[in-house]
This record gives C-alpha cells, sequence and structure tokens, in this order.
C-alpha cells in the first residue's frame, strides 16, 4: 500500500508541473498571437486550445488521483 501511495504522490507532482509548464506556454502563445497575423496566428491559437485541452484532461486526472491518494490513506488508517 506505501508504494501505491508513493507513486500517487509523485505522479500528482508530475502532472502538477506539467501543468504549471503549460500555463507558462498559454501565455507566451498569447504575445505570440498578438503580434502575428494570418498563418502564424492560427498556429498559435490552435496550439494553444490544444494545450488547454491537455491541462483540463491533467487536472481532472489530478482531482480522480487525490481522491484515490485520500481514500488510500483512509484505509491504511
Amino acid at each position: 500500500m506505501k508504494k501505491e501511495q508513493e507513486y500517487l504522490e509523485s505522479l500528482i507532482f508530475f502532472m502538477k508541473d506539467r501543468v504549471e509548464f503549460l500555463m507558462s506556454s498559454i501565455d507566451d502563445n498569447e504575445k505570440e498571437i498578438k503580434e502575428n497575423d494570418g498563418y502564424a496566428k492560427g498556429i498559435y491559437k490552435g496550439l494553444q486550445m490544444a494545450q488547454q485541452d491537455e491541462i483540463d484532461f491533467l487536472r481532472s486526472n489530478i482531482d480522480y488521483f487525490n481522491k484515490k491518494r485520500n481514500s488510500n490513506s483512509n484505509e491504511a488508517v
């Protein structure tokens, strides 16, 4: 049970780290969207949408794994 708990904690940590990276990347893309026109603007908007989808996916998984981790810690008590 301890190994599973450690795994969940590291998984959540890396997922949160990835979310932070994506959020900063979205901010950078906002600057590029404002500075570019036409095709380049569309590329950055598409990239931004894909990153937002990944953030939403990661956040839902983080919530799930947090619940799983908490339920496992309650069972161990």
